[in-house]
């Protein structure tokens, strides 16, 4: 059976560990259809809120390398799919009738960044940090995050962090809207019970319908065919190839 990624519940409240952590909780095709499982579970529950975070020093470092590698030589038409599925996770989180957080205690890379945002609610520990290099290895970020990172950011430095790939730390990631608190670590464990407590005392009913009502607009459009076909075309590119290339040269 597969640790890669752990799922505990407490009374109504349940947790999301990713537990990849020698890759820095990068995810794998196995991984994500892991994650969808757990989700039709605690869609069907009567858990009131969910906290995903990861194991060890890292959020989540987005793609396994391997895997992204592996897209770029399958047939288009499984890459196509295998992106778009894990749009569909990652939406599926936003569909749920629970309030899901994301507890951000390191890097958030690329699709590690993508799954933050499908949460509701993002809180950051101080070693927080948000990248997006996907234009820096030649493709696009192809799981919402165009979609996403503008509403949360804005058009201008969304792009600036898409086109540039520079990290943003935790302090800029609170002041430009990324993140919604910034915990201190001492004091993440009080303030995390103090947040749950308030939404378990809610019936889950309001706390699905309000949740719904605040996304049925907001949301329409992530699960992009163009992201997708985007992102499976550019994977082919030769520069993509290259710089996949290098990188797993070195970590060998």
């Amino acid at each position: 059976m597969s640790t890669k990624i752990i799922f505990k519940k407490e009374k109504n409240i349940g947790r999301i560990i990713l537990n990849n952590p020698e890759k820095l909780n990068a995810f794998n095709f196995s991984m994500i259809k892991e994650l969808y499982q757990i989700l039709e579970k605690i869609q069907k529950s009567q858990l009131k809120a969910v906290v995903v975070t990861g194991a060890g020093k890292a959020f989540c470092a987005g793609g396994d390398i391997s895997w992204e590698s592996d897209i770029g030589r399958m047939r288009a038409s499984e890459a196509k799919e295998q992106i778009k599925y894990v749009q569909k996770v990652f939406s599926k989180i936003e569909q749920l009738p629970q309030a899901v957080i994301a507890l951000i205690n390191g890097a958030a890379v690329g699709g590690g960044n993508e799954l933050a945002m499908a949460c509701d609610i993002r809180v950051a520990l101080p070693e927080a940090k948000f990248i997006h290099p996907e234009n820096s290895l030649g493709t696009i970020a192809p799981l919402g995050g165009t979609k996403r990172l503008p509403r949360l950011v804005g058009l201008g430095r969304a792009k600036y962090m898409l086109f540039t790939g520079e990290a943003i730390d935790s302090k800029k990631a609170l002041e430009w809207g990324l993140v919604d608190f910034l915990v201190p670590n001492e004091k993440i464990s009080d303030f995390m019970e103090s947040m749950l407590s308030r939404i378990e005392r809610n019936p889950i009913k309001a706390i699905g319908m309000t949740k719904k009502s605040v996304n049925s607009h907001y949301f329409k459009d992530l699960t992009d065919k163009f992201e997708a076909d985007s992102y499976v075309m550019l994977s082919r590119s030769q520069e993509n190839k290259q710089i996949l290339e290098n990188f797993l040269r070195k970590k060998s």
